[in-house]
């Protein structure tokens, strides 16, 4: 089987077992949480009742001690931008990311030389678990910082794979 056919299926098998993992379980579908939501219909309403621009320095503004810089600026062009408080449609762009993060995962498993199968279970076993959960919150940050930490390891894995990584000591 060729690399594009390969990359091909392992992508296919990812977004059914992906979706099919969010809708058994129902943790994308479930609508409002007040411990989770309540910071997202805020930036919402926000987005909705002034310009971008001032919804943005209003959240930099409140955040008292935390740095949260690609959150917000996620949550604000991303999310609140394109679709207010629409939850569905917030639920449905979770999925998308979780399944870009487990395609990035199997990228990078692949890049290590490991077989198909090893790389989609690598991808698997990291984004479908107990410690998982977070990932499929409708409006959780983590979901981002997986994309962004898989991404890493991927750059990370092509520079040491080039030659380039003699510098670093692991």
């Amino acid at each position: 089987m060729t690399k594009k056919r390969q990359y091909l299926s392992a992508l296919l098998i990812i977004a059914i077992t992906g979706i099919g993992f969010v809708t058994v379980s129902g943790s994308v579908f479930s609508g409002y949480h007040f411990m989770d939501c309540h910071g997202f219909t805020n930036i919402a309403w926000t987005v909705r009742e002034t310009s971008w621009w001032e919804s943005l320095k209003s959240f930099f503004l409140s955040e008292s001690g935390r740095f949260r810089p690609g959150w917000c600026l996620y949550m604000h062009l991303v999310s609140c931008m394109p679709w207010g408080d629409n939850m569905l449609a917030q639920g449905i762009v979770k999925i998308l990311l979780n399944i870009l993060a487990a395609f990035i995962l199997y990228v990078t498993g692949r890049n290590m030389k490991w077989p198909h199968r090893s790389s989609l279970l690598f991808a698997g076993l990291t984004v479908i678990g107990t410690q998982s959960a977070i990932f499929y919150q409708t409006v959780s940050q983590e979901t981002t910082g997986l994309i962004f930490l898989s991404l890493s390891w991927l750059l990370l894995l092509k520079l040491v794979n080039r030659g380039g990584g003699d510098f670093i000591f692991v």
